[in-house]
């Protein structure tokens, strides 16, 4: 399920969307303003709460590409790119199993001192380095400058936080995904019903629903016998 279908949801819901009204198609409409806000932040704040007590981990492995224009040095990283995946990450080529791109070592500085013509000198990529200043998006750059067009595939941790619409919710099934939604339901509640509760564990429909949700997490099927086995 994505972001902009959870929020449909938690608004349906909560009546706000009738059955015979249309789901919202972006975050940037007019249509319920407000509550749509208050799902958005509920959904964020459930993810939080997730997160700071590791039920699901800050960040998940992702696979990404790049596709190189010739004479182009930078490229964009995905919009949810946290940071490359493993010790010494590499870019793979679609034409080769072998010529990976590695970081270099020292990074942009140490290679615009090594090389004069780095900004201009062309042909295969042989590194590539974090490109100096960049934020929103972040990006790479590669050396030589391509002369070719390839594509490069490689390994990240993205950003398990929903942030654009088309995001997707950070669990593995349906399951997870509708125990998760009924939380943020109840959380909206309390942002824009303000209802008055000091612990969203005072709510029993969300603490029946995180408990579920503990469950269908768990790795290994939960034990229904504790203590001591004797002989």
């Amino acid at each position: 399920m994505n972001f902009l279908a959870a929020v449909n949801r938690v608004l349906r819901d909560n009546n706000v969307i009738s059955s015979d009204d249309d789901d919202l198609m972006s975050f940037t409409g007019t249509q319920h303003v407000t509550t749509r806000n208050h799902a958005v932040r509920a959904i964020k704040l459930e993810v939080i709460d997730l997160v700071s007590d590791r039920t699901i981990p800050s960040e998940v492995k992702k696979n990404g590409s790049i596709t190189t224009v010739i004479d182009t040095r930078t490229y964009d990283l995905p919009t949810n790119f946290s940071r490359f995946y493993g010790k010494h990450p590499f870019l793979r080529p679609s034409d080769t199993n072998n010529d990976y791109l590695y970081e270099y070592k020292g990074g942009y500085d140490s290679l615009r001192q090594n090389y004069t013509t780095w900004d201009t000198q062309t042909g295969r990529p042989e590194w590539w380095y974090e490109e100096e200043n960049s934020n929103e998006p972040r990006q790479i750059g590669l050396y030589p400058v391509p002369s070719t067009v390839l594509t490069y595939s490689f390994d990240y941790e993205a950003q398990t936080m929903p942030t654009s619409e088309t995001d997707e919710l950070p669990f593995q099934t349906s399951e997870q995904d509708e125990v998760f939604v009924a939380m943020a339901s109840e959380r909206w509640k309390v942002l824009a019903e303000k209802i008055q509760i000091q612990r969203m564990e005072d709510n029993p429909v969300w603490s029946s629903s995180k408990a579920a949700l503990l469950h269908l997490i768990r790795p290994t099927q939960a034990s229904n016998r504790y203590g001591r086995k004797y002989a």
